[in-house]
This record gives structure tokens, C-alpha cells and sequence, in this order.
């Protein structure tokens, strides 16, 4: 399907959504949110960069054919698109666009991304006069904000950060480094451990543990907009965020908790 028709179809199921999407947004902004997904436009990457000098957060619905889009949409005084952002309110934004958006394109995956400037973020991709832009205007009672989709952009996960091979020993890879295991070692990969994620811990006296009933509440140091923590028997190995998945709770990882070094104190020689 040519890239123009595309981008017809992306505004027309986004203007099928545009309520949906505008509930999202009400989450997020602290007045009263209007939307309209206005026509297509051929992008200009002079003028659509200049304007989003600033702040905000990037939404990548990633294709199986290539044909991903990117929406931008930059932080204001009613919009907080910024890393504070916390998990609960990011969820529905990125499940709007990619309900909206899964009968027109082949969605594999939907990625979001804080930027710290939007166009220099942007730059890591190439923004040509090929491109397609489906404007959504935003409004509340004091400000309107533009976000924008644009694409297709074939190498749009270029903006997703690489990550580099882990090394074991040595070793090229991890799969290198694992097959290179003797047989008896490889066995205990079969092995299946507890995996739980921590939401927050703390300790109290057991006086205090013994009152509890219903209607009770403990209160911990931990921020609600603070990331959780991933154990693998016992141990914390990733950080990440609460997401729904249909119907079920998932975590998105963002963070591996590297070991922490051990130093052994040697003896001195006699």
C-alpha cells in the first residue's frame, strides 16, 4: 500500500478513536482536554523540527512491514509528557493509539520514549518530504498543544536505545558463552525458579503486625511513581513498570540490576 494511502487510513481510524484518545489525555493534563485529528499533511522536517524544540514524549507503534509511525508530543504547561510521567498514566495513552491503530497497520509492538528535545531525539531518523503527518490538536481552556504522527518511517527504531552485547568470560555473546557450557551446567538453565515482583518493602515490629485487620493501612517510604523490582529467587535483578496485557498484569523492564561487586580482603603472605 503507497505511504499516501496509509497515512488517509491512520487519520481515519484516528478520528474513529479521537474520544478514547481524548479520555487518555483528560488523565494527564489538569483541565479539561478537547481533540481534533486534523487532515494529513505532507511533513516539512525544517518546520516540524523547529517546533519541537522542547520536551516530551515520543510513542513508536512499531510495524511488521516497516512501516512504523511515530507520534510526538510535546510537554506544556497542561501536558506533562516528561519521565515523571508515571506507568498508570502513560498506559492509556499508548493503548488508545494502538487500539486505534490495529486494523490499519501490522502493529508488533508500541514503545514510548521520553525525550529530553524532541528534535534533536528526531534527528536519529530520517524525516524526509516523503512523510505524512496527521496533526492532532489538543485544547484545554488555556493552551493548545499539537500533537503530531508522522510516517511511515521505515527506521523508526532507530530511536529505541541499542543495547550492547553482554560478554561472559570473555565470550562474543551470552548465547555464546552459554553454549560453551558443559552439559551438566546447561542442565540447570531447565531449572524453574520463583519470580516475583516487589511493589515495596519495609519492616515493622511484630506488636504492629499482629493488629492488623481489615481497613488497615501501611504506609511505605516508596514513591507510588517509583519503578518495581524484579527478584528471581530472592534476588533483585531488574527494575520496571506495572502494564495491563489484555486483560492480565505484566511488567515492562527498563532497568538490569548489574551484581554488585564483591572484594575479597587476601591475606598478607607469611
Amino acid at each position: 500500500m503507497a505511504a499516501e494511502n496509509i497515512a488517509v487510513e491512520v487519520e481515519t481510524a484516528l478520528r474513529g478513536a479521537a474520544e478514547t484518545i481524548r479520555l487518555a489525555l483528560d488523565q494527564i493534563a489538569s483541565e479539561d482536554v478537547e481533540i481534533e485529528v486534523r487532515s494529513t499533511q505532507q511533513i516539512d522536517s525544517d518546520v516540524e523540527l523547529s517546533s519541537l524544540a522542547t520536551a516530551g514524549l515520543l510513542i513508536l507503534v512499531e510495524c511488521r512491514d516497516s512501516q512504523h509511525w511515530i507520534f510526538a508530543c510535546p510537554s506544556s504547561r497542561q501536558f506533562n509528557f516528561s519521565s515523571q510521567l508515571s506507568a498508570k498514566q502513560l498506559q492509556p495513552i499508548v493503548d488508545s493509539i494502538r487500539e486505534a491503530l490495529c486494523s490499519t497497520l501490522k502493529i508488533k509492538a508500541t514503545h514510548a520514549l521520553s525525550a529530553v528535545d524532541l528534535r534533536a531525539t528526531l534527528k536519529k531518523v530520517d524525516l524526509d518530504t516523503t512523510l505524512s503527518i496527521v496533526p492532532i490538536k489538543t485544547s484545554t481552556n488555556s493552551e493548545d498543544v499539537a500533537i503530531r504522527a508522522i510516517g511511515p518511517v521505515p527506521n523508526a527504531l532507530n530511536l529505541i536505545p541499542s543495547r550492547k552485547p553482554v560478554k561472559i568470560d570473555g565470550y562474543g555473546s551470552l548465547a555464546e558463552g552459554l553454549s560453551r557450557l558443559p552439559t551438566y551446567a546447561r542442565s540447570l538453565l531447565k531449572v524453574a525458579v520463583p519470580i516475583s515482583v516487589t511493589l515495596a518493602s519495609t519492616r515493622r515490629p511484630v506488636s504492629s503486625i499482629i493488629r492488623l485487620g481489615p481497613g488497615a493501612i501501611i504506609q511505605f517510604k516508596k514513591s507510588c511513581d517509583e519503578t518495581l523490582t524484579l527478584e528471581v529467587a530472592g534476588l533483585s535483578i531488574a527494575e520496571g513498570e506495572a502494564v495491563k496485557i489484555g486483560e492480565k498484569l505484566g511488567l515492562y523492564v527498563t532497568d538490569i540490576i548489574m551484581p554488585e561487586e564483591r572484594f575479597r580482603r587476601m591475606q598478607d603472605s607469611v
